[in-house]
């Protein structure tokens, strides 16, 4: 550990951040974001557009319980990165932290519009979804990932719940419920 205690600092700026960074993650990988975040800041002002380091700064800021200064880093790195699906989870998971769920679905379908055929990014939209209030998009985007990924049962699911329990009637639908909750105990029969 006491190597790791003071950086080599001598170098490139590039070397310099490297060595921050890499103190960062392994403080970081060890359960000590408050620790790791002082390197990553180091790291940041040497190397503010490198994505490795925005990505694990806003991270350890997020988990240190200063959301505010990660949402800022994060999207500093969209302006830098506008095309990175990982920036925008990134931003949507820190949106949600700051309770702003509107802003949060609209970073996580600009995810998806990068990775359409990702379900696991769709699947994130679609509980933003319903935080959102917007069944019937939650509802088509289950369909879509159940589509090309019919084993997902983690949409299947989430499809079948909001199918049955919906406060709104034309939303809910228990006859597709029951047909989907009978061919999910199929699949996970014959898994």
């Amino acid at each position: 550990a006491t190597a790791l205690a003071k950086p080599f600092v001598k170098g490139s700026k590039f070397d310099r951040a490297d060595n921050f960074l890499l103190l960062g993650q392994l403080l970081g990988q060890q359960g000590h974001p408050g620790q790791a975040v002082p390197p990553l800041r180091a790291a940041y002002e040497l190397m503010p557009a490198d994505i490795r380091i925005l990505r694990l700064l806003a991270t350890g800021l997020s988990e240190t319980g200063i959301p505010d200064e990660a949402y800022a880093v994060i999207k500093s790195g969209l302006e830098s990165y506008p095309d990175n699906p990982e920036l925008y989870q990134d931003a949507s998971r820190i949106a949600l932290a700051l309770k702003n769920k509107a802003e949060a679905l609209a970073h996580i379908e600009k995810a998806v519009s990068l990775v359409p055929s990702d379900p696991r990014v769709r699947f994130q939209m679609i509980e933003l979804l319903l935080l959102n209030g917007k069944a019937p998009l939650a509802i088509e985007n289950c369909k879509t990932i159940l589509g090309t990924q019919p084993k997902f049962l983690a949409a299947a699911n989430l499809l079948s719940r909001i199918l049955s329990t919906h406060p709104d009637e034309t939303i809910r639908s228990p006859q597709e419920s029951l047909a989907l909750a009978s061919r999910l105990c199929q699949i996970t029969k014959n898994g």
